[in-house]
């Protein structure tokens, strides 16, 4: 069974000290830094990267591309703790900043106002969750000798994991919304429960 607490440890040292052998910079921190500066969008990892960090990083590379959904979040939650301050003058807060602060402070008046002024336990229902706070999303590219396999090919095996598809793109259609948190409001308190969706 892994240890997720110390796989999202190990993600946290690979995010802030992952030197690029080519360009001996530090990679994923100056990603960090364009996301922290609303430069990017993307937090790409390469599994390359992941396995020639550490020697003993065989667990992580294969969480990675065995249980793929869950080593993302991971990587999102240790990212989130090591995203450095902007290093760039934000002074216009956008809507999705306003949204957020008035969220917050919903959130903490209503929380007030059901412990008669005293601190609420928190509940994770009514915690904003941290899908809401990113601003940015994670995406894994897999190892560079990772065969490609056919579309038809994919099985029920595959659930799950990180596959490398090949394939002839012969017609696209309009991207669908997801929906990844339900937010329920009560229109009457203003009271906001939230439900990831998984």
């Amino acid at each position: 069974m892994p240890d997720y607490t110390l796989d999202k440890a190990k993600f946290n040292d690979f995010l802030k000290e992952y030197t690029d052998p080519i360009t001996d910079e530090q990679k994923y921190m100056e990603q960090l830094v364009e996301i922290a500066n609303r430069k990017r969008r993307v937090l790409e990892v390469e599994i390359d990267d992941v396995a020639a960090y550490q020697h003993d990083s065989d667990a992580l590379v294969e969480g990675l591309e065995t249980n793929t959904r869950r080593y993302t979040r991971l990587l999102a939650e240790a990212a989130d703790e090591v995203m450095p301050e902007p290093t760039e003058d934000l002074a216009q807060a956008d809507v999705v900043d306003v949204l957020h602060q008035q969220r917050q402070m919903r959130q903490q008046q209503a929380e007030a106002d059901a412990a008669g002024g005293q601190p609420a336990a928190e509940d994770d229902a009514n915690r904003l969750p941290a899908e809401l706070m990113r601003r940015y999303e994670v995406v894994i590219r897999p190892r560079q000798k990772q065969k490609a396999i056919k579309l038809r090919e994919v099985s029920a095996e595959h659930i799950g994991k990180l596959v490398r598809v090949q394939g002839i793109v012969t017609q696209v259609t309009d991207v669908k919304p997801l929906l990844t948190v339900a937010t329920y409001l009560d229109d009457a308190s203003g009271f906001e429960v939230y439900q990831e969706v998984t």
